[in-house]
């Protein structure tokens, strides 16, 4: 019998240790060795899941994961982690497969019906959401994800009404999060309301100033609004606050100094 056999603990804390300090390859060389001696071991499968994660093969973390869950079937975390992998892979319908069984297996868990309701929107299986967060937030009236996430199920709905009925009362919170700020002015927006919009916005700005996607709503409802100089001053949030990449130029971005003697390109 090889070492590596006769110590297997030593060994995986080994790999662990390298994974916890960023050496990757080496984590996994260690892991993949002890996984051929003791293939049964869930942990094994798990680690070498989270170190391919890291690496960015989610494929190869999903494979992982699964034949960890398969090893230990009553574990609810193994099951999350292996519906986020696969709505990472763009899989909603394997990833809500893998949520049900971990919600089966611990009924209330926040995080993991946050996750499957997350799931049933990617699957575009709308009205299953909306009764999912409607069900999270009679057991935790408080938690604002879910709030959000039921917001956002009412916006693909294009239910804007709904959402500020839902939204409106976090108005009286001390600091509006980035998150209801968005969602809310969004739809006040909407609804054609383009006045409160901009109110709640303000609001937004004074708790989180730099935060990109207030910023960019801000400039969008200012613009609007007919408020150019506003708007124009926070339209440069859009690289931040979404997937859209500057054209390839050489030459530097403006920085507001002064252009005497010099010349600026400007693109439309």
């Amino acid at each position: 019998m090889s070492k590596r056999a006769k110590n297997p603990q030593e060994f995986f804390q080994s790999a662990v240790a390298m994974f916890e300090a960023g050496n990757l390859e080496k984590a996994e060389r260690t892991a993949r060795k002890l996984a051929k001696d003791f293939p049964g071991e869930a942990d094994l499968w798990s680690l070498r899941a989270q170190i391919a994660l890291q690496r960015g093969k989610l494929d190869i973390a999903a494979q992982h994961f699964k034949r960890a869950a398969a090893l230990r079937p009553d574990d609810a975390a193994l099951l999350n982690n292996l519906g986020n992998v696969l709505r990472e892979l763009g899989e909603p319908e394997r990833a809500i497969e893998a949520y049900r069984k971990s919600v089966a297996l611990r009924p209330h868990h926040g995080d993991t019906l946050n996750n499957l309701g997350n799931a049933l929107i990617d699957a575009r299986r709308l009205d299953e959401a909306e009764e999912l967060y409607k069900t999270l937030l009679d057991q935790a009236p408080d938690s604002e994800l879910a709030l959000v996430n039921l917001s956002y199920v009412y916006t693909l709905q294009r239910r804007s009404d709904a959402v500020v009925e839902l939204l409106e009362n976090r108005l009286n919170d001390a600091v509006l999060s980035p998150s209801v700020c968005n969602n809310l002015a969004s739809n006040l927006a909407e609804l054609g309301n383009l006045e409160r919009a901009a109110e709640v916005l303000r609001r937004g700005l004074a708790s989180a100033p730099d935060d990109p996607d207030i910023r960019f709503k801000n400039s969008t409802i200012q613009m609007l609004r007919g408020d150019w100089n506003t708007g124009w001053g926070d339209f440069d949030a859009r690289w931040a606050a979404t997937e859209l990449v500057p054209r390839p130029f050489t030459q530097p971005s403006w920085g507001g100094q002064p252009l005497t003697g010099k010349s600026i390109l400007i693109w439309g």
